[in-house]
């Protein structure tokens, strides 16, 4: 039954399949982010916890405590590291396709060989004119 349901449904088109990976991506940006907070939260309180061990006078737990804010910067740095890699992964994923699409359009578009040599002239004019601008 799953078999004809799949033959029936329609396939998406890449920007909708587009827009889905990239929602996707967001979403778990924000749980990221979320996470960050979460930790960010928790090391204020032990950070109260370092400084009413050393006013105690109990420097165990107090260099306990500290290893554990250490560690839990680490861990922030590395949420941010993969928050980051994320949203490169969204970029390329729009980039790669825009270029399908705009592949795609060059094999559906009635151009004819002349056509096509004037995209490619035009393409390396405007390639020249950026080259020159930087």
């Amino acid at each position: 039954m799953e078999k004809v349901m799949n033959i029936l449904k329609p396939k998406p088109n890449p920007q909708q399949l587009l827009r889905d990976w990239q929602r996707r991506l967001r979403q778990e940006c924000r749980n990221i982010e979320r996470q960050i907070r979460d930790i960010q939260r928790e090391e204020k309180n032990v950070q109260k916890a370092i400084r009413e061990a050393a006013k105690r006078n109990d420097m165990g737990s107090a260099k306990a405590l500290a290893k554990e804010l250490v560690r839990s910067r680490q861990t922030v740095n590395r949420l941010y590291e993969n928050k980051a890699q994320m949203n490169s992964i969204s970029m390329h994923l729009g980039e790669s396709v825009g270029r399908f699409l705009i592949r795609l359009n060059y094999l559906v578009a009635p151009v004819g060989p002349c056509g096509l040599n004037n995209l490619k002239r035009d393409r390396l004019r405007i390639q020249k004119k950026q080259q020159q601008s930087i």
